[in-house]
Formats: C-alpha cells, sequence, structure tokens
C-alpha cells in the first residue's frame, strides 16, 4: 500500500517520456496517486494491534478524467460476456463496423500498447481482463486503459533501457534495494516478464474473447490467434532497432506458463506459486495473405 504511488509515478513518468503511447499505442493510465495504512497505536494489545497493517487505503484517478468528448471505457471482461437475450454485449459494435476490422482494432488496441511497455521500455503489467478497460469512440477501440499497479508491475534491472532506472520508493528505498529478485517488482530474469504479459493478456485476457468470436461470428480461433501473431509480426518490422530485446523475450517458444489458479486455491493459503504449461498459439508465425473470405 505505501508504495502504490511510486509505482504510478514511475509508470506515469515512463509513458509521458514517450510519444508513441500517444500517436501510435495510445495508453492511458488511472494512477493510484496517494495511499494510507493504519498501524496502530505504539504496539498496544488488542483490537487496535489487530487491525495494524491490515487495513488500508489506495486512491486511484477516476475514469472520468481519462476521457474525452463521446468516449467511453468498456471492461475488457465485458466483452466476453452475453446478454441476456444471448447475443454478446458487443455484438452491436460488431453489425455495425463488421467483425473483421473490429476485431483487428481491438487486437491493436488491447495488445500494442502493453507489449510496447514490454520490449521497448523492460516493464511487465498485469494486464487481463479485470485490470484492462478499452476506451470506446461510437464502439470503435481507440485507447487501452490500464489500472492496479500496486501488486501487478515487474522489471528487470538489466532489460531497462540505458540510461533508465526502477522505481524510487523515498524512504523506503532500502527495503526493495535489499530484497533479493523475484520477492517484489524487480525479477530476476526476462523469462518472468514474458510469463507475465503474455499469461495475463493471452491466456487469461484474449482466450476468452477468441472463444466466444469464435462460437458467435464464426471466426476460427486459429484465425483470432493469426491476427494476434500479425500484430505482433507488424510491431517488429516496425521497430527493428528492438530485435534484440525481442529475442530475449522469446514470445515464440512452443510452450508458455500460465499459472494455475485453482489449484492454488485448493492448496490453500500456504501455498506457493503454481504453474503449468499450456501450448502457445504464438509459436509459429502465420502470414495471412487474404481475410475477405472471413
Amino acid at each position: 500500500v505505501p508504495s502504490a504511488p511510486a509505482i504510478s509515478r514511475w509508470l506515469q513518468t515512463t509513458v509521458a517520456g514517450d510519444d508513441r503511447f500517444t500517436e501510435r499505442y495510445p495508453l492511458r493510465l488511472l494512477p493510484e496517486y496517494a495511499s494510507l495504512i493504519y498501524t496502530g497505536h505504539g504496539g498496544q494489545p488488542g483490537e487496535q494491534c489487530a487491525l495494524a497493517g491490515e487495513l488500508g487505503a489506495i486512491w486511484r484517478l477516476g475514469i472520468d478524467r481519462q476521457l474525452h468528448g463521446n468516449e467511453r471505457a468498456v471492461p475488457m471482461n465485458a466483452l466476453a460476456t452475453l446478454e441476456v437475450d444471448s447475443l454478446p454485449f458487443i455484438d452491436p459494435w460488431l453489425k455495425h463496423h463488421s467483425v473483421m476490422p473490429w476485431l483487428r482494432a481491438l487486437i491493436r488496441t488491447l495488445v500494442l500498447p502493453v507489449w510496447h511497455l514490454l520490449i521497448a521500455h523492460g516493464i511487465g503489467v498485469e494486464a487481463h481482463a479485470q485490470n484492462s478497460l478499452i476506451v470506446m469512440r461510437d464502439g470503435w477501440p481507440v485507447a487501452l486503459m490500464l489500472r492496479d499497479f500496486h501488486d501487478s508491475v515487474e522489471y528487470v534491472a538489466d532489460f531497462l533501457p540505458p540510461g533508465c532506472d526502477g522505481p524510487h520508493f523515498g524512504a523506503r528505498q532500502p527495503f526493495y534495494d535489499d530484497a533479493p529478485d523475484d520477492r517484489y517488482y524487480r525479477m530476476g530474469q526476462v523469462e518472468a516478464l514474458r510469463e507475465l504479459v503474455m499469461d495475463t493478456l493471452f491466456v487469461f485476457n484474449l482466450s476468452e474473447l477468441a472463444r466466444l468470436i469464435e462460437s458467435h461470428y464464426a471466426v476460427p480461433e486459429a484465425l483470432f490467434w493469426a491476427l494476434v501473431s500479425q500484430c505482433l509480426d507488424g510491431y517488429a518490422q516496425s521497430h527493428p532497432e528492438l530485435a534484440a530485446r525481442l529475442a530475449r523475450v522469446d514470445h515464440r517458444r512452443t510452450r508458455i506458463a500460465t499459472e494455475s489458479l485453482l489449484t492454488r486455491k485448493l492448496r490453500g493459503p500456504g501455498a506457493g506459486e503454481c504453474h503449468h504449461e499450456v501450448p502457445n498459439p504464438l509459436a509459429t508465425p502465420i502470414h495471412i495473405h487474404s481475410l475477405s473470405n472471413h
């Protein structure tokens, strides 16, 4: 809780310093600008002491402060839901804009800001559907909005761009500097960043939408992931200077690790990290010559 504003300031500085987050990969943050935690009164016994460290609050910028004109923000987890009439929540937008153009725009809007933050700036964010909002203008995706940073941001010191430092925590800095890698925000290997981003963005976010698009609009899941793969290929072609950094992330590996959420819950509160491997649909680049027939 005390570290939340420092993490948000670090992300805000990073995004504000790169015009591509405005011009090419629109990203808007909902920073956690203040926090407070109850520490008790002199370690007195009783209820006050029991609440120490257990009661806190984090203040986050309101969504409306990051919207302009007729824009609206839609939680990503709403996009894969069905209404009471059994039609998808997104059905009016797909009928208005048609499925494939809208789907391409959504993938670009959701994937590229997160990917650019990882590849160009060495920062991994937990971009699952709960933390991601899509900014819509007349049902068309125009920007990504991210939130919940205090416990869902990772970096690797030697993967940060030259001249860039990790977050500055003020008086708490020694606490983080002296901690081992993989304990808090600083990871020891780039592999941890790839796992965080691919797990949350693809496995626990886009996979739900891929299933819905296939079942309701006859777009095969393989084609959905081919669009994602094509989007990432386009990013690589646009940024040849980042080729070495992309190679370190190694997002084309055959299998990727994903968090075993149910296993961890069943093992109880004392369980450590639980993972299993799944096939990576992005392992083999797929070149799509024409999608006009889909």
